[in-house]
């Protein structure tokens, strides 16, 4: 898989889908949430009134933007995250998981990830890290070496957007082989959180989607 991590903008991507991450109860009036309901007319506005999504952990709302000239991009996947307060390095590997799981399996080829920074305990070098660090391991298929009556379905390159990152750095992080410990560890974290969440919430896994 080709990996690239930038601090531009999201609009000019090369991508076949965005994944962004939404906090708990927040609205599209600020930021790049704001930006991206600009683009789409109205749509992500909709979605988070009509609680289509509420921001929870593992949430998920998938949309097309059929015909859209202002962003490459034709799809968008709205991931919940949680609270604001809580979010940390643990919850953006595991909204990357869920983002590459939940787009390989519509058989999105390319990705760019928008973990988001906002009131994030780390710096945006490491949080550009732990996203590819959980998307690897979102990808990893104990199955693998099943051939019989398997759907090969891959993600060829994920993008990284993290805003206000160092550049250097980014290319310095790119240049690092993953950290696989730290994988397992992340994503040993977010077990733990997703099984805490069903145990208080067992319909989490029933989210709405829309295509449109």
């Amino acid at each position: 898989m080709q990996i690239e991590s930038t601090n531009g903008s999201y609009r000019d991507l090369d991508v076949q889908a965005l994944a962004i991450a939404v906090f708990k109860d927040e609205q599209a009036d600020d930021g790049v949430l704001k930006d991206l309901d600009s683009i789409t007319g109205g749509v992500i506005k909709s979605v988070i009134e009509s609680e289509e999504i509420k921001g929870k952990e593992a949430e998920t709302v998938f949309l097309h933007l059929v015909g859209n000239s202002e962003i490459k991009a034709q799809r968008v996947l709205l991931v919940g995250v949680g609270e604001r307060d809580e979010y940390g390095v643990a919850q953006a590997s595991q909204m990357a998981g869920t983002a590459v799981r939940a787009l390989r399996g519509k058989n999105v080829k390319s990705i760019a990830i928008i973990p988001r920074l906002d009131g994030i305990a780390g710096n945006a070098e490491e949080i550009a890290s732990v996203t590819v660090q959980g998307s690897f391991m979102a990808l990893f298929d104990p199955d693998k070496y099943r051939t019989t009556d398997k759907e090969e379905r891959e993600v060829a390159k994920l993008i990284v957007v993290v805003d206000g990152a160092d550049e250097a750095a980014l290319a310095a992080r790119r240049r690092t082989r993953p950290d696989h410990r730290r994988i397992r560890e992340l994503h040993a974290r977010s077990r733990q959180r997703a099984r805490r969440l069903f145990d208080t919430n067992p319909h989490v896994g029933a989210c709405p989607r829309r295509s449109q």
